[in-house]
């Protein structure tokens, strides 16, 4: 009865117990065929080594317990630090087609444009080592988008975008244009790598309208007069560059009633 259950098994396509493995239906942990380069991590779908794994009829998988760990060493500008291949396979679209491809120096990742505390921030984004908007602050937040949008990092980019939506209020044009706690550059921000994606929109639209209301504050004159906005621009302009009240030259918008010219013979006269 043993021999005819092995038998019906072969014949199904699986292969018998006692090569430690069965075919896919019956697998708790698939494997590419040895030799593929194949991921053991357990949080890995395989991506990164699709395009290395050549064709096969059967799939089968392997009881061997997964590798934890870092894999690949990212070389940056101002030091290295080691990931993981799977985690940033599955993250980046850019670094899944780099990676595909054989690396100069095997498990080593040269990146000399970008900056390795940039990376270990991301790489803890990544794999939710904390709460994400604990992570990104007004300091890193340029750095962090920079870096998602030359990857292709969406859980990245998503986390800047929910930290500038929740930090709008407390954003002014008090600080310097190189710190993102300026509303300027917190706008300019938006508007470059968040506003693009339908999906973050909603989180843009609260920066700018914060410096809508900032611009609107501004327009009102110092005495609490009526806004000087497109209109009231346009009066003040008409009215100080109709030229000198004299010999009609053509002068820039100023609150002078002369020109030089004509200034200088009058103050000679009187």
């Amino acid at each position: 009865m043993n021999q005819a259950n092995r038998t019906m098994s072969q014949h199904a396509g699986g292969l018998p117990a006692s090569d430690g493995r069965t075919d896919v239906m019956g697998s708790s942990s698939e494997r590419l065929p040895a030799g593929s380069g194949s991921c053991l991590h357990p949080g890995c779908s395989g991506l990164c080594c699709l395009a290395k794994a050549p064709v096969s009829d059967t799939i089968v998988v392997s009881t061997a317990a997964p590798s934890a760990g870092c894999d690949l060493k990212l070389v940056c500008c101002d030091g290295a630090l080691m990931a993981s291949r799977c985690v940033l396979c599955r993250a980046s679209s850019v670094l899944r087609s780099t990676l595909e491809l054989e690396l100069p120096e095997a498990g080593e990742l040269r990146l000399p444009a970008d900056k390795a505390e940039s990376w270990r921030m991301a790489l803890s984004l990544l794999s939710l080592e904390a709460y994400p908007l604990s992570l990104v602050t007004s300091d890193n937040v340029v750095d962090l988008l920079l870096l998602a949008d030359k990857y292709d990092i969406p859980i990245v980019r998503g986390a800047c975008a929910h930290f500038l939506h929740l930090n709008a209020r407390q954003l002014s044009l008090v600080p310097p244009l190189s710190s993102a706690s300026n509303l300027l550059t917190a706008a300019s921000l938006v508007i470059k790598f968040v506003q693009p994606y339908p999906g973050l929109q909603q989180y843009g639209s609260t920066v700018q309208a914060r410096l809508d209301d900032e611009l609107a504050m501004l327009r009102m004159p110092p005495d609490g007069g009526c806004d000087l906005g497109a209109a009231g621009g346009a009066q003040y302009t008409d009215l100080h560059t109709r030229g000198c009240r004299l010999c009609n030259a053509p002068m820039l918008p100023t609150h002078a009633r002369f020109c030089n010219s004509c200034a200088y013979r009058k103050h000679k006269k009187s």
